[in-house]
């Protein structure tokens, strides 16, 4: 058993602790009355500092824009690299150039409901 928790049972003892007398304690009204104000104060402290929902979807956004323009950087490093070895190669580029249109409506598409607030539905 917690030390803490043995010091608060011997808060409301007059005499030794035997196991019956501290049964008692645990089950007393006051000790249960505080057990559950501690919790209360716990569980109020962790919701004040916990993020709130605004903050964490502004987190997930910043966060797809950054995997977005890395993925866009990436693909455009491949076709740069492709292009210069192989100029006239019609079976990888259009792939890739779809590839990243794709992410650049995607993007696109992420910024303009960032921009305007815009709820999506799920």
């Amino acid at each position: 058993m917690n030390n803490d928790l043995r010091l608060q049972i011997a808060k409301y003892l007059t005499g030794p602790l035997k196991f019956k007398e501290m049964n008692f304690t645990l089950e007393s009204r006051e000790f249960l009355l505080e057990k559950i104000d501690f919790t209360s104060k716990l569980l109020n402290n962790k919701f004040k500092n916990r993020p709130t929902l605004e903050e964490l979807k502004q987190k997930n956004i910043i966060k797809n824009e950054l995997i977005h323009s890395e993925l866009k950087n990436k693909v455009h490093d491949i076709l740069v690299l492709k292009e210069n070895k192989k100029k006239k190669n019609p079976c990888v580029a259009p792939s890739i150039s779809n590839l990243v249109k794709k992410m650049d409506f995607e993007y696109k598409k992420i910024l303009i409901i960032h921009k305007l607030n815009i709820k999506r539905k799920k």
